[in-house]
Formats: structure tokens, C-alpha cells, sequence
């Protein structure tokens, strides 16, 4: 436990930014914790006198059902309470049912009046149209926590290590299969339960085991190939898979009978679940940047370039590192001086690269895996993307030029300084697009 000087006050907090010097630093220290530090520009200790909202503070958090037991969880008790009684976001009726021996319900309304659940006894009982759209999510404020440290303590002390207080509705159990996915990872626990209950229970989808290497084919039930998992769980998409494919099963009143009768355990887990879905989430985006001479990766707009390159350089080990005049150098696959980076984080790009240079990199399935066991972090922020593409560019008379020359992106534009727009351009001006300037008029 740390004991805090009474002398301390928030004038003296700790800002540290983290020079680019040291960022290169922890490249040859460790991959780690260089893969760690990539989000963050600064590294803050702060003291808190009297009251104060702290960064970072974890989420009160929980999930309800139908067939919720209101005491199994002591902070799902808490939470209502909270939201009710505290935070103003739940309203609360009572019901005298007189046919339940005079037993009364309560009954849960949202700030606007949406009826979401019923609590008889100890149940809960979520109403048929309440999705995770109803979820309640609650920050706590500077003023909240003034307004519970003058008139309620206790209630104080139970909200003061938390930011926000939350309260998400489950309906459904969703599968979301992108290539790449371990199945026996432990996040992933619902993909597994519901990829068995759709091939064993309600038979939605078929499976041709291969016993050769270990892995399965899963195919819909019209026999249309979707995805194959290896001896190791990796999940890889079948060609043209796309949400179309996506198998949503509605559990039937049969299916609980049967399942009350013959699986209990599986009973009670489904119960308050009314579907069960698998959804395709191919990998159609690319994580692009673009490094221009002179470009400051210590700022935190560069943010992206900056993750690209490590990713590139300390994931993937596409680009190598060596020292050029005294400076850190980026080399290509091919061994080709890229750019060297300075003690402040400045980038200066080879002049003399060409389109040719730009690196377009695909990530495979064998990526997938390595990362998956050697830098999870790294691994998890490459399952959105399909490919990871670093182009370069420098000031010169004529503006920007050489950004890229990829049929994959004909449709991506930029500003002249090299930022990517969402959308084509609508207002008059000069852009960048398959590496030329355009005029918008």
C-alpha cells in the first residue's frame, strides 16, 4: 500500500512524456513492453486531495437475463440500488399480484419510461423487447461524488474506485467468426458455446472432421463451405464468406422441453437466451498510413504511423532496424534504406524511394497464429484488418507524390498533407488520389 504525503496536492502530479528516443530504446529492451507503450504519449502519476476523478478507473459492471438470481451477484444488488436510488436512471413500481398470495413484483422503467424487467422474489424476468440497446450506461461525475461524500459516506466509499456503473441486457449468444479467431481462447468462451450448441443441439450447421491433420470443415446445412478450424482452433473463413451467411436460430419452446427433460445444465444456461447466432466478419479493411518526410512520431496525431511501423518492424519483423549516420534506420525485406528516425522522433524519408517501395503487406494465417502466441496485443489489434500497408512520401517541389499506386485503394483520397478521408471530397479544393492531385471544384 502506497501512503501519500499530506503535504501532496494535484500541483504535483507527475507528466511524463515519453521522448522518441526512449520509445526506440524499448524496441531493443523488450517487445513487451515496447508494444505496450505504443497507445500512450505520456506516462502520469497523479495525487489525489480530497476528491478527484482519477484516470482510469474501472466500470461497476453487470449483465442481466432472464432467470437472474438478483442476490447470485453482490454487484448486480449494488448496481441496483445505484441506478435507482442514487443516479436517478432506473424507476421502480411495485405490483401486488393477489394470486401469488398477495407477493408483490417489482418492476424496472428506464429514464424514459421503457418498462425493462420484472423482479419477483429474487427472479428477474427481462421484458420481450428489451435488447443490449436498452444497456444503461451511468458516468460518474465530479458532482456525484461530492454531493455522496457530504450526505451518504458509505455509498460514497462503494463508488469512489469506479467511473461509470453499468447495466447491459443479454438476449442473445453471439458467435462473431473473423479468420484468425482461437476458439479456445478464454475471451472467446461464447464463440465455442455457441458454435456446439448450433452443431450439436439445434442443428444449424454440419462438421467433416479431417483425421488426418486434426482440423473440421463446417458447412450451413445446405452444405455451402464457412469456415475451418485447425488442430490448434484457429478459425480460418471460407472464400466469399460475407454477412449474408450468417446463421441466426430462435430457440424454440420444444427445444427447452427437450433440453429440461435431458440436459438441465444446458436448460438453465440458455434460459432468458432467445437466440443463438453466428455472424461472418471478414477482414475487408486495411491498416494504412502514411510516413511523409519530416513527420513528428512523437505527436500524438501520428499515433497510427507510429503503431504501423512497430507493428511492422517488432510483430511481423517485415522491416529491420540498423543505424544510418548516427540515427536509427528502417530497412525494407529487401534491405533497402527506408527512413531514419531521430532523437526527437522525426522521420526522414529516403528520397529517392518510388511507389515500388511503398510496403503492402498481407497478413497471413501463420501471422495470425505466431502473434497470437508471441504478442497478443498485437494479434487482437490485426483481427479487424486484412492487410497492413505503410506508403511513403516526402515534401518536394511539386507536393505529394508517389502515395500509392494499389487497385485495392482507387477509392481512398487524401488532403495534401497526407490525412485520409472517409468519403470523397465535397468541398473545392486540391487532393490526393492513386497518388496524383485532383481538383475538386
Amino acid at each position: 500500500m502506497a501512503i501519500i504525503e499530506d503535504n501532496l496536492t494535484a500541483d504535483d502530479d507527475i507528466n511524463w512524456t515519453i521522448s522518441p528516443s526512449e520509445r526506440y530504446q524499448l524496441w531493443y529492451a523488450g517487445q513487451y513492453m515496447s508494444n505496450y507503450m505504443i497507445p500512450y504519449k505520456t506516462i502520469k502519476l497523479h495525487f489525489e486531495t480530497g476528491i478527484y476523478m482519477a484516470p482510469n478507473k474501472p466500470a461497476l459492471s453487470t449483465t442481466l437475463k432472464t432467470g437472474d438470481d438478483i442476490y447470485d451477484d453482490p454487484d448486480t444488488h449494488t448496481i441496483f440500488n445505484l441506478l435507482w436510488y442514487c443516479f436517478g436512471q432506473l424507476r421502480m413500481e411495485a405490483f401486488v399480484n393477489p394470486d401469488d398470495g398477495g407477493l408483490g413484483d417489482w418492476v424496472f422503467f428506464n429514464k424514459d419510461d421503457k418498462m425493462l424487467f420484472t423482479l419477483h422474489e429474487q427472479t428477474i424476468t427481462l421484458e420481450s423487447d428489451v435488447t443490449s440497446d436498452d444497456d444503461i450506461i451511468y458516468t460518474i461525475t465530479q458532482e456525484d461524488l461530492k454531493r455522496l461524500k457530504e450526505t451518504d459516506i458509505q455509498t460514497f466509499q462503494a463508488v469512489y474506485p469506479y467511473s461509470t456503473i453499468e447495466l447491459h441486457f443479454k438476449t442473445n449468444m453471439l458467435a462473431t467468426l473473423k479468420t484468425g479467431i482461437n476458439t479456445s481462447y478464454e475471451k472467446n468462451d461464447e464463440i465455442f458455446s455457441a458454435l456446439s450448441l448450433m452443431l450439436y443441439n439445434f442443428n444449424q450447421l454440419q462438421m467433416n472432421f479431417d483425421a488426418e491433420t486434426g482440423g473440421a470443415t463446417f458447412l450451413s446445412m445446405a452444405g455451402k463451405e464457412l469456415f475451418t478450424m485447425n488442430k490448434d482452433a484457429f478459425i480460418t473463413l471460407a472464400s466469399g464468406i460475407t454477412s449474408a451467411d450468417d446463421i441466426v436460430y430462435t430457440i424454440t419452446r420444444e427445444d427447452r422441453n427437450y433440453l429440461h427433460d435431458t440436459n438441465k445444465e444446458l436448460y438453465d444456461y440458455l434460459y432468458g437466451i432467445k437466440t443463438v447466432e453466428i455472424r461472418f466478419a471478414p477482414q475487408t479493411e486495411n491498416m494504412e498510413a502514411i510516413l511523409r518526410d519530416g513527420t513528428d512520431l512523437a505527436d500524438e496525431k501520428n499515433l497510427q504511423t507510429l503503431k504501423v511501423i512497430q507493428i511492422l518492424v517488432n510483430s511481423l519483423n517485415i522491416l529491420s532496424t540498423g543505424y544510418r549516420d548516427g540515427l536509427t534506420a528502417i530497412y525494407s525485406p529487401s534491405d533497402k534504406f527506408l527512413f531514419t528516425l531521430t532523437e526527437e522522433g522525426i522521420a526522414n524519408v529516403n528520397q529517392d524511394l518510388r511507389v515500388s517501395d511503398n510496403i503492402i503487406y498481407d497478413i497471413t494465417e501463420e501471422d495470425r497464429e505466431n502473434l497470437y502466441y508471441s504478442d497478443r496485443d498485437a494479434y487482437e489489434l490485426l483481427l479487424d484488418y486484412k492487410a497492413i500497408m505503410l506508403y511513403f512520401n516526402y515534401n518536394d517541389p511539386d507536393g505529394i507524390r508517389d502515395i500509392k499506386d494499389s487497385e485495392n485503394l482507387n477509392d481512398s483520397w487524401y488532403t495534401l498533407d497526407g490525412r485520409k478521408l472517409q468519403d470523397k471530397p465535397t468541398q473545392r479544393g486540391i487532393y490526393i488520389k492513386d497518388g496524383k492531385k485532383m481538383l475538386k471544384k
